[in-house]
């Protein structure tokens, strides 16, 4: 579950931080709603786009340049310069199922087993078992920033 979500020098918000609960009601009119929920459409897509590049393709709503706050020069002012940044940061809370299930995955990543050893030793139900591997962390975190330039 998303619990954070702070962007510096997106859109219009400026540099906004805010906190999501089970039922948020987030702002006024014209207040910056609508690019909430592009940052977190960004964010999304940036983790599932194999390139920046796809990540702004439609469904994003405006064009990349589009994604950075203007200041008082403008299109030209960003236009001139050499870079531009935004940053985006989110914290998840992962439930306990999912968090089990990386877990798993990961296990299974370091110890491979063969077709034949999982039909001879089928998992036992409801543990990991002996031998099992740390597991994650069962609190929230904080996504890194990401940056376009």
């Amino acid at each position: 579950m998303l619990t954070r979500l702070r962007a510096r020098g997106y859109k219009s918000l400026g540099d906004v931080e805010t906190t999501f609960e089970r039922l948020s009601v987030l702002f006024p009119n014209a207040a910056g709603k609508s690019n909430i929920l592009d940052a977190l459409q960004l964010l999304s897509r940036i983790a599932a786009s194999r390139t920046l590049k796809e990540a702004f393709d439609p469904p994003y709503r405006g064009k990349p340049l589009e994604s950075f706050s203007f200041g008082k020069g403008g299109v030209k002012e960003h236009l001139s310069r050499e870079q531009l940044r935004f940053t985006l940061e989110a914290d998840i809370r992962l439930s306990d199922a999912v968090v089990e299930s990386v877990d798993r995955r990961i296990r299974e990543m370091r110890h491979p087993r063969t077709e034949k050893e999982r039909s001879r030793h089928p998992r036992k139900a409801g543990g990991a078992g002996a031998g099992a591997q740390p597991s994650l962390p069962r609190r929230s975190g904080g996504a890194s920033p990401v940056g376009a330039s």
